[in-house]
């Protein structure tokens, strides 16, 4: 499994790996725009309905706040949503379809989709929000959209994939392929001809080559590997980690209209900066089970967390990964960590009461919309009629849904905690190894009460080569303990002597869960003085600061970090181990003495204990939580937040429950 793609920690601690951009004001969270297209005559509808079938765009002008961009070409777009019987259809904006070059807030191309089969206008936002906390995705807000000066009504403002997408995602110089899996994107062999693959898929770029061989080729490997070694064939060519996550949460949500069901809505991006697929999702506004695919609200309901469609239909890159142990113990895993992080009850259902309060009154404005108020307002908490089916309320569906994935994920196994405690990039008579060298070495801490097994947890110094170095089997973290590798590029003097050195002038050092689950802890760092050690004050999560006295395989101590004061210079607050179940430790520096106050909220602002309210000296301390509340009860799983109040300083951080 070495070459399973590794997840970096941009990816997982944050969003899709996003560099800022100009247009990130437009995707800004909770916010709902006025924008303006204006057209040269009245019966502008009569037109736009000949650019659905013409496939081609008619001349406007687009106005975003007091932004305006002439000769901007706009169509009706969509399949299924197109059919309604309401001029309330679909747009797509191509802002240099008329004027070359033209771009708005740096996008060539915008999308104003409808909001098709949701009553609650929340559906294909929440899943955008959800799926860009794992992998790189489309971002999302609302808009209030005038046609010709007449409210046109409230519409979801989603971004497009396409170059400008995929290099603010992974550079500025990439190039590579984008292939749109449409009409029928299965991923079936179809033989070494491009005929077939040009007929079922659409080359969005580099389209004047019409060369396809790297498609074909990743066809190829996922179709006709053995499964022995797909793994590692498959995760050499294409982002299998990414695509773990994105099929998780796209399989708790029952998003259909998609790779999963039917074959499409999903883009196949070549990376060149590390030559991998990724996949990009696409379209995702029939999540929370409203397309079908034949099934009835029960199967959708009770669906398989490694569901896959049955014959006819046949989508390899779900069966042919899911045949093998290993990769479907690391989807278990990465399943129960998100259902725990985001998928929560907790979590999602005050987010769908922020984001149907900020847009109930355009929704109730919205007179051209293709429901009721009513209709708006039950269907946030309960089902719906839909026909001989039901449209799932989306409170509902999370909470059942939340049960029915728990109880089959249940007894697996959650990544255990370690973490890069102390290291010294530069060591010329400070510590030395069993030979006698005096090399630069790198310490894990194990904060977890049992023994930590890393074998098979990689090491690097270098992003780009995350498995640089494999730890061998038998490698045990004890508990509560520590453990020393040599960065030395001298592996003939013993298992934990590492294949690289450290640069003192700076770099980076990284720590891979097994088989490229994702980071399991990772440090950055400048240049280093000769005989010093860098590490982490308080010990496993602090902030990491250079030690007077190096301390490899024991603590780190504080008093002996290098200042003249033994005393913090600032505020800090630190959560270890995060996520936890069912005690944490909440360590926090104070540089003064200060009348202290530690509380606990849930994400809907309620007070859930009081740890810590009282006076208290200048120094290093720490409180446990042990996930109950201030009447002694156990709390639920979730998210909770912590906050410090000492004088002047408020620090809030995260918490993740996990049961």
């Amino acid at each position: 499994m070495k070459n399973l793609t590794i997840v970096f920690c941009i990816i997982l601690m944050s969003a899709s790996g996003i560099l800022a951009e100009e247009n990130d004001v437009l995707f800004a969270q909770d916010t709902v725009w006025d924008v303006h297209l204006t057209f040269p005559y009245d019966n502008f509808i009569d037109s736009l309905l000949w650019t659905h079938d013409a496939d081609s765009y008619i001349a406007a002008t687009f106005q975003w706040e007091d932004v305006t961009v002439d000769s901007v070409g706009v169509k009706f777009k969509g399949n299924s949503s197109f059919q309604i019987p309401s001029n309330k259809k679909s747009l797509k904006i191509d802002f240099n379809r008329f004027i070359d070059d033209q771009t708005f807030l740096e996008l060539k191309k915008l999308n104003l989709n409808n909001c098709f089969k949701d009553p609650t206008f929340l559906r294909e936002k929440l899943m955008i929000e959800i799926i860009n906390q794992y992998v790189p995705s489309i971002r999302c807000s609302y808009a209030r959209v005038y046609l010709n000066d007449h409210y046109w009504g409230l519409y979801t403002l989603v971004e497009q994939v396409d170059k400008t997408f995929f290099q603010s995602r992974f550079g500025s110089g990439e190039d590579g392929n984008l292939y749109k899996g449409d009409p029928h994107g299965t991923l079936r062999w179809q033989g070494t001809d491009p005929e077939p693959y040009r007929q079922n898929y659409e080359k969005v770029t580099n389209e004047e080559g019409d060369d396809w061989t790297d498609l074909i080729d990743l066809i190829d490997i996922l179709n006709n590997t053995p499964l022995e070694s797909l793994d590692d064939s498959l995760g050499s060519r294409f982002q299998l980690v990414e695509w773990l996550k994105f099929i998780a949460v796209n399989n708790f949500l029952v998003n259909l209209d998609s790779y999963l069901g039917s074959g499409h809505n999903y883009f196949l991006y070549h990376r060149e900066d590390i030559d991998k697929f990724i996949n990009l999702p696409w379209d995702m506004n029939e999540a929370f089970g409203t397309f079908r695919f034949g099934l009835n609200p029960d199967q959708l309901m009770n669906m398989s967390i490694f569901w896959d469609p049955p014959p006819p239909h046949y989508r390899p890159l779900v069966v042919r990964p899911f045949q093998i142990d290993e990769i479907r113990d690391i989807y278990r895993s990465i399943y129960a960590l998100i259902l725990e992080e985001v998928l929560h009850p907790d979590t999602l259902s005050p987010r769908i009461d922020e984001v149907a309060d900020f847009i109930r009154d355009d929704v109730y404005a919205d007179s051209m919309k293709h429901y009721s108020n009513e209709a708006f307002e039950t269907n946030l908490e309960e089902d719906i009629p839909a026909g001989p089916n039901v449209t799932f309320g989306l409170k509902s569906f999370i909470q059942t849904r939340y049960g029915i994935v728990s109880a089959q994920l249940e007894g697996t196994n959650l990544l255990p905690q370690v973490a890069i405690n102390e290291f010294m990039a530069s060591n010329a008579t400070a510590f030395a190894d069993e030979s006698g060298d005096y090399d630069d070495w790198i310490e894990f801490a194990n904060p977890n009460y049992e023994d930590v097994d890393i074998s098979g947890w990689y090491i690097s110094d270098d992003p780009e080569d995350a498995t640089k170095f494999e730890i061998p089997e038998g490698t045990v973290l004890p508990a509560e303990g520590f453990l020393i590798l040599w960065a030395d590029k001298e592996e003939d003097q013993g298992s934990l002597h590492l294949n690289f050195k450290l640069d003192a002038d700076g770099e980076a050092v990284i720590l891979i869960h097994p088989n490229g689950i994702g980071v399991a802890d990772s440090v950055s760092f400048d240049m280093q003085v000769t005989d010093v050690s860098a590490g982490r004050i308080p010990n496993y999560f602090g902030e990491w600061q250079s030690l007077e006295v190096y301390t490899p395989g024991t603590f780190n101590d504080p008093a002996v970090s290098l200042s003249d004061d033994p005393l913090p210079k600032t505020f800090t607050l630190a959560v270890y181990p995060n996520p936890f179940n069912p005690i944490t430790t909440l360590r926090y520096e104070l540089p003064e003495n200060s009348l202290v106050t530690i509380t606990i909220y849930n994400l809907l602002g309620r007070q859930v204990k009081t740890l810590i309210n009282q006076t208290q000296d200048a120094g290093y301390n720490s409180v446990i939580w042990n996930a109950t509340n201030d009447y002694g009860k156990p709390v639920s799983a979730g998210i909770y937040l912590c906050q410090i109040n000492a004088g002047k300083y408020i620090s809030t951080k995260k918490m993740v429950l996990l049961k």
